[in-house]
């Protein structure tokens, strides 16, 4: 086990944490010996979307009318100023800890490899 970060690694992955955003910018399998995320780079992405739901659910139109599946397109990334730390790291598992805030929401993430 090896762990940064900004990286941590068992003998079959190696994981790369972008410490602009803190979203895993790859993830190498070592044992096919390829790339698995995509070249977006954004395996962890939390993403605030916008809609017009009520208290139970039911998304409305801006007009008040009832409408399933109305959203307004409108979304915001949360991939700024991330806070990254090793919360764990001992001979059987690593733990790399992301904290990001949107506003007044706050998230936690845990990206753990065995």
């Amino acid at each position: 086990m090896k762990a940064t970060e900004n990286e941590i690694e068992n003998e079959f992955f190696k994981i790369e944490i972008d410490p602009s955003t803190g979203c895993i910018s790859s993830i190498f399998d070592k044992r096919l010996d390829r790339q698995i995320l995509d070249k977006d780079g954004q395996g962890n992405l939390i993403q605030i979307i916008q809609d017009f739901g009520d208290s139970e659910g039911f998304l409305n139109s801006p007009q008040g009318e009832p409408e399933y599946n109305f959203w307004t397109g409108k979304y915001w990334n949360v991939d700024s100023e991330p806070e990254i730390e090793i919360v764990e790291s001992g001979p059987v598992s690593v733990v790399v800890q992301v904290k990001k805030k949107f506003e007044l929401a706050r998230f936690t993430q845990r990206i753990k490899i065995y």
